[in-house]
C-alpha cells in the first residue's frame, strides 16, 4: 500500500485517493454510524484503530462487517491480543465471515510492549503468529 489516512471523525471526510483508511472509534462516534460509514468508504481498505480495553472491544464488535479490512490496537502483552481475538472471532460469527478474516496489527506504544515485541509477535492474531488473522 501506498498511503494511509488517519480519520479522527468520519463527518469530515469526502475523497482522499488513500489507499486505506484508518478510523479512530474512540473519536469517530456512534459505532452504529461508523459502520455504515465503514460499509461505504470503499475502495481503500478500511481499518479501525481500537483501544485495548473493554469500550474498545465493544466498538470494534460494533463495526465488523465485510468491508473491514483490520484492526490497528496498542498492545502491551500477548493476553491482550488473545482477549482481542475472541472477541474478534465472536463479532465474525455473528455477521457471517470466517474466523480469522479481520487482521490484527499491534501498535508498541510503550517500553513494555517494547520489550514484549517477540511474546506479542507470536501471539493469536499478530502478523507474526501462524494464526488465519495473519495477513
Amino acid at each position: 500500500m501506498r498511503s494511509w489516512l488517519y480519520i479522527p471523525d468520519i463527518r469530515n471526510v469526502g475523497k482522499s485517493g488513500a489507499d486505506a483508511l484508518v478510523v479512530d472509534l474512540e473519536r469517530a462516534g456512534d459505532p452504529a454510524r461508523v459502520r455504515s460509514w465503514i460499509e461505504t468508504a470503499g475502495p481503500a481498505a478500511v481499518w479501525a484503530r481500537i483501544t485495548n480495553d473493554e469500550p474498545g472491544r465493544r466498538a470494534v464488535r460494533a463495526v465488523v462487517s465485510p468491508a473491514l479490512t483490520g484492526v490497528c490496537v496498542a498492545a502491551e502483552s500477548a493476553n491482550e491480543l488473545a482477549v482481542l481475538a475472541t472477541v474478534l472471532a465472536e463479532a465474525e460469527e455473528a455477521v457471517g465471515l470466517p474466523v480469522g478474516r479481520i487482521a490484527v496489527v499491534p501498535r508498541l506504544e510503550s517500553a513494555a510492549a517494547v520489550l514484549q515485541a517477540a511474546e506479542i509477535a507470536r501471539a493469536p492474531g499478530s502478523p507474526g503468529s501462524s494464526s488465519p488473522r495473519v495477513r
